[in-house]
């Protein structure tokens, strides 16, 4: 059994003013308690790691990760991945668990799945580009279908007002000439003919 060697080496109480941000001091009191553990630590915190607080707002939130611990197995890492079971297990479950049971460590699953996620974050970055190139050729398609729709209709349109230009012409034409050589009564006629 592990010895625990604890020595208290003080208890101080801080009162003094310290700055949280630049414009709003705080005051702060605390009793602060030292413990040295032996030379073999406590077990509970051999999986623990001490940062400064500068290295932890260097690393940012992944310096708080804290390690996953087996609910069956207490104070052992969850290290491994039970496929079969589709759960994560630590070491001491593989012995437990069926040997049927198909187990991978957790970081090489992970690296795997990491792997795979940027396959596909690649794969839809590839779809995306080849779909806004493929949108791109659509739109040019169909602006110079557009276009040759707008000239074809300016033809059509030149033609029938020179159509209609020429049938305005003869009406005026055989108008002035009805007029000029025709009876009244011929006249009144071809009115009455055309106007129903």
């Amino acid at each position: 059994m592990e010895t625990r060697t604890e020595v208290i080496l003080s208890v101080v109480t801080v009162t003094a003013m310290t700055p949280l941000s630049t414009d709003v001091p705080h005051a702060a009191t605390s009793s602060v308690r030292f413990v040295l553990l032996g030379i073999n630590g406590h077990a509970s915190t051999k999986t623990h790691r001490l940062l400064s607080l500068e290295e932890a707002k260097e690393e940012g939130p992944i310096a708080v990760v804290r390690p996953a611990f087996c609910k069956e197995h207490e104070g052992e890492m969850l290290k491994l991945f039970c496929e079969t079971c589709d759960e994560a297990i630590c070491r001491d479950c593989t012995s437990w668990s069926n040997r049927e049971t198909t187990n991978t460590l957790l970081s090489r699953l992970l690296f795997q799945r990491n792997r795979l996620c940027k396959k596909v974050i690649t794969c839809f970055q590839e779809l995306t580009t080849h779909l806004n190139t493929r949108c791109e050729e659509l739109i040019h398609d169909i602006e110079e279908f557009k276009m040759s729709k707008l000239k074809s209709l300016e033809i059509q349109q030149g033609e029938l007002e020179t159509a209609l230009g020429s049938v305005g012409k003869q009406c005026k034409n055989f108008t002035e000439r009805a007029l000029e050589n025709g009876s009244e009564v011929e006249i009144f006629e071809h009115v009455q003919a055309n106007v129903q």
